[in-house]
């Protein structure tokens, strides 16, 4: 609701059940009414908004017609809010017809995410993570066709090399948004306001009592590092700390192995414990158990949990002691 201007038109692929428009109509909602907001076009419609695109950015300087993501990878199935003709219910060459049309006419693009790919595991195929399409696949598609129009759009841009891949500010206005962690717009609509959604709860906000968690260097990390917190990258999704290396820029404080090393045991074992008394399959709850009632002394055949330790040397691991302290507190406040 910062960037599309009164009127503006909006090309919108999305996920989930379409709970999106109304979010968008609860925080501005004659603004947001004043849209013409449609998630299916006709070739000739995509034609008449790419030449709409042009007129609008050449009078006003900056984008009158937007291209949307709102998904994590997957799109759904919705009704298009001004025809109710059913919208795309997948990724086709069509979308990409239609959004090329617009986006090389001067529209602008907001997504969500530059996660390249989300982490899926197989109970068939033991110990193999298997990449699921993310949003940020289908961002980089979409930035390369709007390069060099919008010359910091370039997706293979080296970070940090003055293009980024999510995209910057150049002197013909706007042409890029990405609104998620790490992204060109995260560090104020995601990470500042988690920072300040933490301080309405009472907590004081500093940075360095704060930490961000995730799997991924170029979206978490730099998410984190965004707005100067502190940083730790788990290996049980995406990356390793082998792979630092290829992130220069993005550089965590701490490394673990999953989440799981950051959160207080009597929590896990409580919450293993109903998770499996009520049926599910879980193979970390099993492990977890597991290690947790061998004797003393005695080797799991488990996996044994490896620690948190420090990405460098000078940086103390107290933090993440700070942090499962908190964490056993908010456990001991929640069981009275």
């Amino acid at each position: 609701v910062d960037i599309v201007p009164q009127s503006g038109r909006l090309y919108v692929m999305a996920g989930g059940d379409g709970t999106w428009i109304n979010a968008l109509r609860m925080s501005a909602p004659l603004l947001v009414d004043s849209w013409e907001i449609r998630t299916h076009l006709s070739d000739r419609e995509a034609k008449e908004w790419a030449k709409y695109a042009q007129e609008y950015r050449a009078a006003h300087g900056r984008a009158g017609v937007f291209v949307v993501h709102f998904t994590d990878g997957t799109v759904g199935k919705m009704v298009d809010p001004r025809t109710g003709q059913s919208s795309y219910s997948d990724w086709n060459y069509s979308v990409f017809r239609k959004s090329t049309y617009l986006l090389t006419h001067g529209a602008m693009f907001v997504y969500t995410a530059d996660d390249a790919f989300n982490p899926s595991v197989d109970p068939d195929f033991p110990g193999m993570m298997f990449a699921l399409p993310g949003p940020g696949m289908f961002a980089a598609a979409m930035r390369k066709v709007m390069y060099p129009a919008a010359a910091s759009s370039d997706p293979d841009a080296a970070p940090h090399s003055g293009a980024t891949g999510s995209g910057e500010l150049n002197a013909d206005g706007e042409f890029i948004a990405c609104a998620g962690k790490g992204g060109n717009r995260g560090g104020q609509y995601m990470m500042q306001h988690a920072l300040s959604m933490l301080r309405q709860q009472g907590h004081s906000g500093r940075l360095d009592e704060v930490m961000m968690v995730g799997d991924r260097f170029d979206t978490d990390i730099r998410g984190g590092q965004s707005v100067a917190i502190q940083r730790c990258l788990v290996e049980s999704g995406c990356h390793s700390r082998e792979m630092q290396r290829f992130f220069p820029n993005d550089r965590a404080t701490f490394f673990a192995d999953s989440v799981e090393q950051l959160v207080p045991r009597d929590f896990l074992r409580k919450f293993y414990s109903a998770e499996l008394e009520s049926g599910a399959r879980n193979e970390a709850a099993e492990d977890f158990l597991q290690r947790e009632s061998a004797p003393p002394n005695k080797p799991s055949t488990a996996n044994a949990t490896g620690r948190v330790v420090a990405a460098r040397r000078e940086t103390s691991i107290s933090l993440v002691d700070n942090v499962v302290h908190a964490m056993n507190e908010a456990t001991q406040h929640t069981s009275d």
